[in-house]
């Protein structure tokens, strides 16, 4: 997994070097159709969620795909694609302890964490506002099928849905669109399957993308 994730990034950056020598003084951000790698952690500790039930940590690796599909003035509107792997952590708080010392029962937050892995196709709309020639800021939701690997006590495994609010900045080096993102997310299976109490995070992710036309 790690090789093939490092291939697609060498790639990437194969393709961005070539198209920085082919077009050094171009704003990338009008080309319709971009395509580029994320990077991201999350947790649900972070702000707005802080969560002290539950442990949801992640790190996770996307493709991204942009489809500008149309424009007005300043304001742009695309399709955006991002197929996923997160690789997270997840425990519940046992609530109740024996203290050996005084031999009491206290509420303390213990953790016994499980691994999980998520396979996730996120596809949503993304409404961009130019504020330069170079810079965009940017507002993402999106919503896609989701399988994790393994079930806990708020998530059956298999079939689920991912949930994505997020917050960006584009901006442009040479003809390297570099991406920072503020993202909010929720992971639960509709009721398709019980347990289904879901896990939320908050996460941080920086990446880039290339234009595929000219």
């Amino acid at each position: 997994m790690k090789t093939a994730i490092s291939i697609t990034v060498l790639l990437l950056a194969l393709i961005s070097i070539c198209k920085c020598i082919a077009q050094p003084n171009r704003s990338i951000l009008e080309n319709k159709t971009r395509v580029g790698f994320n990077y991201g952690m999350g947790n649900v500790q972070g702000f707005p969620f802080r969560s002290d039930s539950y442990i949801y940590d992640s790190r996770f690796y996307k493709i991204q795909y942009n489809r500008t599909l149309w424009k007005r003035s300043n304001w742009v509107y695309a399709l955006n694609i991002e197929p996923a792997l997160y690789l997270s952590n997840h425990g519940e708080m046992i609530t109740l302890s024996i203290d050996p010392k005084v031999n009491t029962i206290q509420n303390t937050p213990n953790y016994e964490a499980v691994s999980i892995q998520e396979w996730v196709l996120n596809i949503g709309f993304q409404i961009q506002y130019r504020l330069a020639q170079q810079f965009n800021i940017y507002m993402l939701g999106s919503l896609g099928p989701t399988y994790n690997n393994r079930a806990t006590k708020r998530l059956n495994k298999g079939f689920a849905f991912s949930d994505i609010i997020a917050f960006g900045l584009n901006c442009q080096f040479f003809s390297t669109l570099l991406d920072f993102r503020f993202s909010l997310r929720h992971v639960s299976n509709a009721g398709f399957n019980f347990p289904n109490k879901g896990y939320n995070s908050s996460a941080f992710e920086v990446g880039f993308s290339v234009p595929l036309d000219n």
